[in-house]
């Protein structure tokens, strides 16, 4: 794994870095794993979408647009997740 400092080093003004607090919410600690992205707003029905595929060890990272008035990923998601080999989801609004 390369550390995310060698990456922002080597890339410059190509990444951006998240600015918030984390919460967790499942049992793991820590997971990795190839990222997928998805871009949503105050809607959840694309990410039932894409945690209905075999995940296949791979993290999802969901940008919510910042949203706090919904949920985007709860229990059922978040099993469903578990059972379809997701590594980890990755919640940004």
């Amino acid at each position: 794994m390369i550390p995310t400092a060698d990456i922002c080093d080597g890339h410059g003004d190509e990444v951006v870095v998240l600015d918030t607090a984390f919460g967790s919410y499942g049992g793991a600690t820590s997971f990795s794993g190839p990222v997928s992205t998805l871009a949503v707003l105050e809607d959840n029905s694309m990410v039932r979408d894409a945690l209905e595929e075999d995940g296949a060890g791979r993290v999802l990272v969901i940008a919510g647009g910042g949203s706090t008035r919904c949920a985007l990923v709860g229990g059922n998601l978040g099993q469903m997740a578990d059972d379809n080999g997701w590594a980890g989801i990755l919640v940004a609004g």
